[in-house]
Formats: C-alpha cells, sequence, structure tokens
C-alpha cells in the first residue's frame, strides 16, 4: 500500500525535482510553492489506486473459472472486489500523504471536503474500465498483456509526475490530453487538497463525457455477454 507510492515519489523527485525540474505554477494555501515531491506524490496516490486496481481486475474472470462454471451470481463481483481491495491500500497510503503535508506546512483548507466526490468520479470510471477489460481478457487472452504495456503508457500520458499546462500544448493537443479523464481527476485532488481552490469544471467536462461513456458500455456489454463466459472460460 505505502512501498509503491513513496518509492515512484522518491524516483521521480530526483528525476523532474533534481535532474531535469519541473515547473510547477500556482502556490498553497498558505502562499508558498509547492514541493514537488507533495505534488509527485499527490498524483501518483490516485494513479496507484487505479493502475493497481485495473491490473487486478482484467484476469479476474479467467482467475476465478470455477467460480465462473459452477455457481450463478453476478460476476461483476470479481472486479468489482479488485478496485475495493485498491481503495483499502489508497486509504493506508494517504497517511503518508497527511505526513508530506505536515512536514511541508501546508494547510489543508476546506476544499479538501470535496475530495470524496472526486474519488466517486475516479471509482466510476475506474468500474467501467474494470468490467469491460475483464470481459475482454475472457475472450481474448492477450488484453492483459497489452494492458500491461499500455498502462505504463497512459501514466506519462497523464499529469502524474508533471503538470499539462496550457502553454506547453496547441489548444487541438490539449483538448484531447483533456479528454483522459485521469487527468482532471488528479489536477482535481491537487487543486482540493495542496491549492485549496475548487477545480476548472469548464475544462473537464468532456472528461466527464467519457467517464459516464466508459462507465455505462462497461455495465451494458458486461451483462449483454455475460451469458457467454462459461463457455470461453
Amino acid at each position: 500500500a505505502v512501498f509503491v507510492p513513496v518509492s515512484m515519489m522518491l524516483v521521480f523527485t530526483f528525476v523532474f525535482g533534481r535532474l531535469a525540474p519541473v515547473k510547477l505554477d500556482g502556490v498553497s494555501a498558505s502562499g508558498q510553492p509547492i514541493p514537488y515531491a507533495v505534488f509527485a506524490y499527490c498524483g501518483l496516490l490516485p494513479w496507484t489506486f487505479f493502475a493497481q486496481s485495473l491490473s487486478g481486475s482484467v484476469t479476474t474472470l479467467v482467475t476465478n473459472r470455477q467460480l465462473v462454471t459452477k455457481v450463478y451470481f453476478p460476476r461483476e463481483v470479481f472486479p468489482v472486489a479488485k478496485i475495493l481491495g485498491g481503495f483499502v491500500d489508497f486509504l493506508i497510503a494517504t497517511g503518508v500523504l497527511a505526513v508530506l503535508l505536515l512536514w511541508f506546512g501546508i494547510p489543508v483548507r476546506l476544499t479538501a471536503l470535496l475530495v470524496p466526490a472526486v474519488l466517486l468520479v475516479q471509482v466510476v470510471f475506474m468500474t467501467g474500465c474494470a468490467l469491460f477489460l475483464a470481459m475482454a481478457n475472457l475472450f481474448y487472452r492477450d488484453v492483459q498483456y497489452v494492458f500491461q504495456i499500455g498502462i505504463q503508457l497512459w501514466m506519462f500520458g497523464t499529469a502524474v509526475v508533471y503538470p499539462i499546462r496550457g502553454d506547453a500544448f496547441s489548444p487541438t493537443a490539449l483538448f484531447v490530453l483533456r479528454l483522459n479523464p485521469m487527468t482532471p481527476i488528479l489536477d482535481a485532488y491537487r487543486d482540493l487538497v495542496l491549492y485549496g481552490r475548487l477545480p476548472a469544471l469548464g475544462a473537464a467536462w468532456p472528461a466527464i463525457v467519457v467517464v459516464l461513456l466508459v462507465f455505462w458500455l462497461g455495465i451494458w456489454s458486461f451483462a449483454r455477454l455475460q451469458f457467454l463466459f462459461a463457455e470461453r472460460v
């Protein structure tokens, strides 16, 4: 729960905080610049929850083939259980973020009370992805291997360890990057916890549409093809 995000934070702090410093915009609620280590960990925390939960969800139908074929119950339980397990790790690792905020003297404002709303959006997106990936891997077993590569590329296309600055991309490229729901989700965590401000919902609406579409597609396709699971497993 703690080792993965902390170790990644140390690596990226050395690379982007020392070797190739990343310029961070804005200041904390107390008026001081945000240390890169805190910025990185605040992104790595929800990203680790996202990546590890989906990685575990991909193979859940295959690894539980005996239950899938012999017992009738909602098969959605398997991928959703992985998300719930990842959520426990997420809560434990949040303690490290609290320690970092205290260490660097970054105050937490009332805006942090809205974090559960952002977490809910993330879980909705993760649920749609998990259901679709678990089902797809049941029909095409190479999905799990493609996903392991894709999640690494996805990380560097998301504002996990560096900000996606508007002046660094063309408006078209910025719009495409913003279609990735994880970027505005991570930005929202940082806005609420580190900067003490409300997220910019105007720039996040395309990602919200994608979240709802993925959630609907995951539930619809999983329910529609569930009768074939026993044959394919």
